[in-house]
Protein backbone atom coordinates (compact mmCIF):
# COMPACT_ATOMS: atom_id res chain seq x y z
CA UNK A 1 0.00 0.00 0.00
CA UNK A 2 1.07 3.59 -0.58
CA UNK A 3 0.62 6.72 1.51
CA UNK A 4 1.07 10.23 0.09
CA UNK A 5 2.20 12.75 2.69
CA UNK A 6 2.34 16.52 2.41
CA UNK A 7 3.86 18.62 5.17
CA UNK A 8 4.10 22.38 5.59
CA UNK A 9 5.98 24.19 8.34
CA UNK A 10 7.86 27.34 9.15
CA UNK A 11 11.63 27.59 9.43
CA UNK A 12 13.69 26.81 11.45
CA UNK A 13 11.62 23.67 12.17
CA UNK A 14 13.50 20.63 10.94
CA UNK A 15 10.34 18.54 10.69
CA UNK A 16 11.59 16.53 7.71
CA UNK A 17 14.10 14.71 9.92
CA UNK A 18 11.27 13.88 12.35
CA UNK A 19 9.06 12.58 9.54
CA UNK A 20 11.90 10.45 8.12
CA UNK A 21 12.57 8.99 11.57
CA UNK A 22 8.87 8.11 11.94
CA UNK A 23 8.87 6.41 8.52
CA UNK A 24 11.93 4.33 9.45
CA UNK A 25 10.53 3.43 12.88
CA UNK A 26 7.28 2.24 11.27
CA UNK A 27 9.18 -0.03 8.84
CA UNK A 28 7.93 1.87 5.79
CA UNK A 29 9.88 2.64 2.62
CA UNK A 30 10.22 6.04 0.94
CA UNK A 31 9.45 5.85 -2.78
CA UNK A 32 9.67 9.57 -3.45
CA UNK A 33 10.65 12.66 -1.47
CA UNK A 34 10.63 16.31 -2.45
CA UNK A 35 11.28 19.24 -0.18
CA UNK A 36 11.64 22.92 -0.86
CA UNK A 37 11.89 26.22 0.96
CA UNK A 38 9.10 28.52 -0.15
CA UNK A 39 10.65 31.97 0.25
CA UNK A 40 11.88 32.39 3.82
CA UNK A 41 8.56 31.69 5.52
CA UNK A 42 7.63 28.09 4.71
CA UNK A 43 9.10 24.66 4.07
CA UNK A 44 7.07 22.15 2.06
CA UNK A 45 7.69 18.42 1.79
CA UNK A 46 5.99 15.80 -0.35
CA UNK A 47 6.55 12.12 0.22
CA UNK A 48 5.28 8.86 -1.18
CA UNK A 49 5.73 5.96 1.24
CA UNK A 50 4.96 2.27 0.94
CA UNK A 51 4.32 -0.32 3.60
CA UNK A 52 1.76 -2.83 4.78
CA UNK A 53 -1.53 -1.52 6.14
CA UNK A 54 -0.68 -1.76 9.84
CA UNK A 55 2.70 -0.03 9.40
CA UNK A 56 1.04 2.80 7.45
CA UNK A 57 -1.70 3.12 10.10
CA UNK A 58 0.97 3.38 12.81
CA UNK A 59 2.80 5.99 10.71
CA UNK A 60 -0.37 8.07 10.32
CA UNK A 61 -0.84 8.10 14.12
CA UNK A 62 2.75 9.20 14.66
CA UNK A 63 2.43 11.91 11.98
CA UNK A 64 -0.71 13.18 13.71
CA UNK A 65 1.16 13.58 17.00
CA UNK A 66 4.16 15.16 15.18
CA UNK A 67 1.81 17.68 13.62
CA UNK A 68 0.55 18.78 17.04
CA UNK A 69 3.95 18.72 18.75
CA UNK A 70 5.84 20.61 16.00
CA UNK A 71 2.95 22.94 15.08
CA UNK A 72 3.11 22.00 11.39
CA UNK A 73 0.47 20.87 8.91
CA UNK A 74 0.55 17.27 7.72
CA UNK A 75 -1.96 15.69 5.35
CA UNK A 76 -2.02 12.07 4.28
CA UNK A 77 -3.87 10.15 1.60
CA UNK A 78 -3.83 6.46 0.74
CA UNK A 79 -2.98 5.89 -2.90
CA UNK A 80 -2.65 3.00 -5.29
CA UNK A 81 0.60 2.21 -7.08
CA UNK A 82 0.89 3.85 -10.48
CA UNK A 83 -0.01 1.62 -13.36
CA UNK A 84 2.35 1.60 -16.30
CA UNK A 85 0.68 3.40 -19.17
CA UNK A 86 2.04 2.49 -22.59
CA UNK A 87 -0.30 4.74 -24.54
CA UNK A 88 1.64 7.91 -23.65
CA UNK A 89 5.02 9.40 -24.45
CA UNK A 90 6.84 11.57 -21.88
CA UNK A 91 7.79 15.11 -22.86
CA UNK A 92 9.46 17.97 -21.04
CA UNK A 93 8.05 21.43 -21.57
CA UNK A 94 9.97 24.47 -20.37
CA UNK A 95 8.84 28.05 -20.77
CA UNK A 96 10.25 31.43 -19.88
CA UNK A 97 8.63 34.84 -20.12
CA UNK A 98 8.02 38.09 -18.33
CA UNK A 99 5.96 37.34 -15.23
CA UNK A 100 2.32 38.32 -15.73
CA UNK A 101 -1.01 37.34 -14.18
CA UNK A 102 -2.64 34.02 -15.14
CA UNK A 103 0.31 32.75 -17.18
CA UNK A 104 0.41 29.40 -15.36
CA UNK A 105 -3.35 29.02 -15.63
CA UNK A 106 -3.22 29.78 -19.35
CA UNK A 107 -0.71 27.06 -20.19
CA UNK A 108 -2.24 24.47 -17.82
CA UNK A 109 -5.66 25.10 -19.39
CA UNK A 110 -4.16 24.75 -22.88
CA UNK A 111 -2.58 21.40 -21.98
CA UNK A 112 -5.75 20.09 -20.32
CA UNK A 113 -7.97 21.04 -23.26
CA UNK A 114 -5.65 18.97 -25.48
CA UNK A 115 -5.93 15.94 -23.14
CA UNK A 116 -2.29 16.20 -22.12
CA UNK A 117 -1.60 14.62 -18.71
CA UNK A 118 0.48 16.86 -16.46
CA UNK A 119 2.73 14.74 -14.26
CA UNK A 120 4.78 17.52 -12.69
CA UNK A 121 4.95 21.31 -12.62
CA UNK A 122 7.72 23.50 -11.24
CA UNK A 123 7.32 27.24 -11.61
CA UNK A 124 9.05 30.23 -10.12
CA UNK A 125 9.50 33.96 -10.57
CA UNK A 126 12.78 35.75 -10.10
CA UNK A 127 14.34 39.01 -11.26
CA UNK A 128 16.35 38.99 -14.47
CA UNK A 129 20.06 39.27 -13.75
CA UNK A 130 20.62 42.37 -15.89
CA UNK A 131 17.30 44.22 -16.11
CA UNK A 132 15.73 43.09 -12.81
CA UNK A 133 12.46 42.48 -14.71
CA UNK A 134 10.37 39.69 -13.16
CA UNK A 135 11.05 36.54 -15.20
CA UNK A 136 8.72 33.55 -14.89
CA UNK A 137 9.93 30.06 -15.67
CA UNK A 138 7.83 26.88 -15.80
CA UNK A 139 9.01 23.28 -16.12
CA UNK A 140 6.47 20.58 -16.93
CA UNK A 141 6.66 16.82 -17.28
CA UNK A 142 3.72 15.87 -19.50
CA UNK A 143 2.37 12.69 -21.03
CA UNK A 144 1.23 13.00 -24.64
CA UNK A 145 -1.37 10.41 -25.74
CA UNK A 146 -0.25 8.25 -28.68
CA UNK A 147 -3.28 9.32 -30.72
CA UNK A 148 -2.06 12.97 -30.85
CA UNK A 149 0.06 13.82 -33.86
CA UNK A 150 3.21 15.21 -32.30
CA UNK A 151 4.16 17.50 -35.20
CA UNK A 152 0.69 19.08 -35.18
CA UNK A 153 0.67 19.47 -31.38
CA UNK A 154 4.20 20.89 -31.39
CA UNK A 155 3.11 23.57 -33.87
CA UNK A 156 0.00 24.34 -31.80
CA UNK A 157 1.86 24.73 -28.52
CA UNK A 158 4.59 26.85 -30.12
CA UNK A 159 1.95 29.13 -31.65
CA UNK A 160 0.06 29.33 -28.35
CA UNK A 161 3.20 30.24 -26.43
CA UNK A 162 4.14 32.76 -29.11
CA UNK A 163 0.82 34.57 -28.55
CA UNK A 164 1.76 34.85 -24.87
CA UNK A 165 5.27 36.10 -25.77
CA UNK A 166 6.73 33.03 -24.10
CA UNK A 167 9.89 31.20 -25.13
CA UNK A 168 9.46 27.41 -25.12
CA UNK A 169 11.47 24.23 -25.14
CA UNK A 170 9.45 21.09 -25.94
CA UNK A 171 11.35 17.82 -26.15
CA UNK A 172 10.98 14.11 -25.41
CA UNK A 173 11.96 13.12 -21.90
CA UNK A 174 15.36 11.50 -21.99
CA UNK A 175 15.65 10.96 -18.25
CA UNK A 176 15.84 7.20 -18.60
CA UNK A 177 18.83 7.59 -20.89
CA UNK A 178 20.71 10.30 -18.98
CA UNK A 179 19.63 11.70 -15.64
CA UNK A 180 19.77 15.45 -15.23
Amino acid sequence: MHLAITALGKPPTHFIADILEAITNCHCNILELRSTNLAQSAIAAYLLVEGNWNHLAKLENILNSLQKRLKIQIHTQHTKPLEIENEYISYRLKTISIDKPNITEDIVTFLCTHNIKIEEIKAYSQPDYYSQSPIYSMHFMVLIPNDIQLAFFREEIFNFCNTLNMDILFEPDRQLQNDE
